[in-house]
């Protein structure tokens, strides 16, 4: 309805609070027609709206921010108060342009219609406002920072590393296209004796770059979309090099690797179709010296190559599925070289929806400061109403471990089946209660990621490995590697009850057999890699909770079962950087 806040639906959330008189105050980024025509032209404004009514058909109005902006601000819900004088205080966020960076403003109104008086705004800058991290553990020496933009450009990123050519070659996209419209993306190559100097040996009209060794030299695959010796259209190529520096396109088989051409009457030149492959994924060499691809068309079906040097290519597989899933979606995360000859690692949604039998109180929650969590709503023929739970009550244990809010509560529940009877800790005007309450059923419709494993010993035939990460909800490999003669891999196996998603370390010797082992406690597991002699490396990110941004942590373990914990030396990692990959040797 037509109010004081206009006909419009406020932008980008609204909060709202209860003033002195007991009629609502909204602060809301403004609709369009109240605001001047540069204002309204980005929507750049904070607003306060007074209602003088239940309905909020009158009231006052207040423009208290409309600084020049790219974006309108976020409010958001539950971020405005008001202070013992009824005057409003609003926390928003202020999208970052040229001139203003991204921040956090306070705007306090000088009376309780923001009519007269200063209004003082200050802005907490993220950066230099963060909470100072503890230590995380001693600072893992040895890293050295390699930076040289005369070398690897400004705008880019680094994908293999690999050993070769002077020592070591550095594949990666140069991506100036990004910030200038009128260059090519490209592929560099870089190369460097010790790691530390490096120089730019090659750059190859292709994007997506994926090399591995092969015999002599090297094989790579890559995308590309314009060709002007070969037919029209998208689709991946193949190149060689003997060393890394000298790369070879290999002439495009349009019967191996269909290319997809746009029609005649489409003015925007070539365009993927559904009969077009997009890329190779996966490059993998094989145990005899031979090479193995796995490769996506842009309607999602998977086909498979085989090459016994790099130049000469045949389909092994139109539409290949290793795991044999009857699935509609599956997907390949890694193929490696381990096991009999080749290891696959993937996923599959399950082809039936699952009933999970979730236990319940029939209760609705809220949280609170970390004391505990209240009663918002009773279902009046749940266990809850039976036990003599209340609207109110302040749930703080769960059969005697503390409950601090409702994601604690969730797993402590989730420990539970359903018809078992415990006991909950209330606080109810001040008293301890304990009630005796018996978990009831509620029965959930559930559609699941299931991780998939296959083997195979050429690439020809493969093998699905049944029942690997069984989990009650979703289940997924992170990061999969060679090592010890088989694999290692860091996986998450989720409750279907509560969506609680612990991660694990497995390994396998041969892609069947998959054997847990204890990863490190309290920690994210992400990227993992073979390290110092039989050891592994992991490398993540810590949640940005406390600071507003994560710092890099690495956890090493001589076995895979014992870790210990690394802090990353601020100056050379700082909190923003992202850890793609590592070459260990």
């Amino acid at each position: 309805p037509v109010s004081l806040i206009g006909p419009n639906q406020p932008m980008h959330g609204a909060a709202m609070a209860v003033g002195a008189d007991g009629l609502p105050v909204f602060a809301l980024v403004p609709p369009l027609d109240r605001l001047g025509a540069e204002t309204a032209r980005c929507a750049r404004a904070v607003e306060i709206a007074r209602c003088a009514d239940p309905d909020c058909t009158e009231g006052t109005t207040a423009i208290i921010d409309d600084r020049p902006g790219h974006l309108p601000p976020f409010i958001g819900g539950r971020v405005m108060v008001l202070d013992g004088a009824d005057r409003p205080i609003v926390v928003y966020q202020r999208p970052s342009h040229e001139e203003q960076p991204m921040d956090v403003v306070i705007a306090r109104c000088g009376d309780p219609a923001c009519q007269q008086g200063a209004i003082q705004t200050g802005s907490w800058d993220q950066k230099s406002s963060l909470v100072e991290l503890e230590p995380v553990g001693e600072i893992m020496e040895g890293w050295t920072s390699v930076t040289d933009e005369t070398v690897f450009g400004t705008h880019g990123e680094i994908g293999q590393v690999l050993e070769g050519g002077p020592g070591l070659l550095a594949f990666g996209g140069d991506l100036t296209c990004v910030v200038d419209p009128a260059s090519e993306c490209v592929t560099a190559v870089w190369g460097s004796v010790d790691g530390t100097d490096w120089e730019r040996l090659a750059t190859i009209d292709a994007q997506r770059f994926v090399v591995t060794p092969s015999g002599p030299g090297f094989v790579a695959t890559s995308t590309t979309c314009v060709d002007p010796d070969g037919p029209p259209g998208c689709g991946p190529v193949v190149w060689t090099s003997p060393n890394g520096t000298d790369w070879d396109q290999v002439p495009i088989d349009e019967a191996v690797f269909p290319r997809c051409a746009a029609p005649p009457d489409d003015p925007g030149g070539p365009g993927m179709t559904e009969s077009c492959v997009a890329s190779i994924d996966h490059l993998v060499a094989l145990p005899d010296g031979g090479l193995f691809a796995v490769g996506s068309l842009s309607s999602g079906t998977h086909v498979a190559w085989m090459s016994t040097d790099g130049r000469g290519w045949r389909i092994v597989d139109e539409a290949f599925d290793p795991f044999d899933a009857d699935a509609d979606v599956f997907g390949i995360d890694d193929v490696l070289a381990a096991g009999p000859g080749l290891i696959a690692t993937g996923f599959t949604d399950a082809n039936e929806p699952e009933q999970i039998a979730v236990p319940t109180f029939g209760v609705g929650l809220l949280d609170t400061d970390g004391t505990g969590v209240e009663v918002d709503n009773i279902d009046p023929e749940g266990p809850a109403q039976d036990a003599g739970l209340e609207v109110g009550d302040l749930i703080v244990e769960l059969d005697g471990a503390e409950v601090t809010d409702t994601y604690t509560f969730s797993w402590l529940r989730s420990t539970h089946q359903p018809g078992e009877t415990v006991t909950v800790t209330v606080v109810r005007d001040g008293d301890r209660l304990d009630l005796e309450i018996t978990y009831g059923t509620y029965e959930m419709t559930e559609f699941f990621w299931k991780a998939a494993v296959a083997t195979s010993t050429d690439g020809t035939q493969w093998t699905p490995v049944p029942g690997v990460l069984e989990a009650e909800g979703d289940s997924n490999f992170y990061s999969t590697r060679s090592w010890g003669g088989g694999v290692v891999a860091t996986v998450e196996r989720c409750s279907a009850i509560d969506g609680h998603c612990p991660d694990f370390v497995v390994t396998s010797p041969d892609g069947v057999t998959w054997q847990p082992i204890a990863g490190p406690d309290g920690h994210f597991y992400s990227a993992l890699y073979p390290f110092l002699d039989d050891g592994l490396l992991m490398v993540h990110h810590t949640p940005e909770d406390r600071t507003g941004q994560s710092h890099i942590e690495f956890l090493t373990s001589p076995d895979g079962s014992n870790w210990t914990l690394y802090a990353a030396d601020p100056d050379l990692f700082p909190g923003e950087i992202g850890i793609c990959l590592l070459y260990t040797s």
